[in-house]
């Protein structure tokens, strides 16, 4: 089998431990025809500017800023795309793959023509047996999204960008992430790209890897912000009117009460929150602070 040209992009946010250890279980893969670009997205921190020292044979692209996660991603990609890459896979730095993880993606992707996303088995870092996700479905009144719960290969609606094979036909059919929501819901809106576009999603369990789960996020104090306004503007952007007007009436008065309770005692994520859905009505997308001078 001649196996295709795979381009692995790593985005790292000030995390360079985390990023080194993804990076070492990505040049212990066992395929024979890929390469490695690292993002760094704006890092401070100066171990972040120096991994490519320790690891000569990947490309180092720098971001002077910030662009999240879509934007920075869409860099390493657009990289990959033009020095001919046939399949892209995206990992988040906070991701360990098994060494024979590429190649059981590739296996079934070549193998089905129509497949344009294929995604792995993700377990927790901390908890090495339990599936943390198995690709993922919507629940599209509710604006909810899902474990598939998927145990062998089959089609799904979307799969997490911490660990997604996409080819090449795909990305330039449907574009690239959508750098408006900058975190959270691009992968998942990515997903339904691919579906309207007549391309399967699909899930592999026979791929693994393990996820530290949310390392960025963490020290990245504005997360409500984005998971309250990104809900919206998916929601918005992709729904059917019908389950639009359903989630928008009936289900997200819920999400606001169980948000404010959620951060009854934390002022400073109930008050992101709020921004968030103030901005979704504004029409203020991307970074946070973007509109405020």
């Amino acid at each position: 089998m001649s196996w295709p040209e795979v381009w692995i992009v790593v985005l790292n946010w000030n995390r360079a431990k985390d990023t080194e250890e993804c990076l070492k279980s990505v040049f212990d893969l066992d395929y024979s025809n890929y390469k490695v670009i690292l993002v760094d997205n704006g890092s401070r921190e100066p171990a972040s500017l120096s991994l490519n020292e320790k690891f000569p044979s990947l490309i180092f692209l720098r971001n002077e800023e910030n662009l999240g996660f879509a934007g920075g991603n869409n860099v390493g990609i657009r990289y990959a795309l033009e020095k001919g890459a046939d399949y892209i896979f995206l990992l988040n730095n906070d991701v360990v793959v098994d060494r024979f993880c590429l190649k059981e993606l590739i296996k079934v992707a070549v193998d089905k023509p129509r497949i344009g996303a294929i995604g792995p088995s993700i377990y927790f870092y901390a908890e090495p047996q339990k599936v943390y996700s198995s690709g993922g479905r919507l629940i599209w009144w509710k604006g909810r999204l899902a474990h598939a719960r998927a145990r062998e290969v089959r089609e799904i609606d979307f799969l997490t960008a911490c660990a997604l094979l996409v080819k090449r036909e795909v990305i330039e059919k449907v574009g690239l992430l959508e750098p408006a929501y900058f975190l959270y819901y691009e992968d998942v809106e990515w997903g339904v790209k691919m579906n309207e576009a007549g391309f399967k999603v699909i899930f592999c369990p026979q791929a693994k890897v393990w996820h530290k789960v949310s390392q960025t996020s963490r020290v990245f104090s504005e997360e409500p912000y984005y998971r309250g306004r990104n809900r919206l503007l998916f929601m918005k952007r992709n729904a059917k009117e019908r389950d639009w007007w359903i989630f928008i009436v009936l289900i997200f008065p819920l999400v606001i009460l169980k948000n404010f309770f959620r951060y009854l005692f934390n002022p400073k994520g109930w008050k992101y929150f709020v921004e968030g859905i103030c901005d979704f009505k504004k029409g203020q997308l991307g970074p946070k602070n973007a509109h405020r001078y």
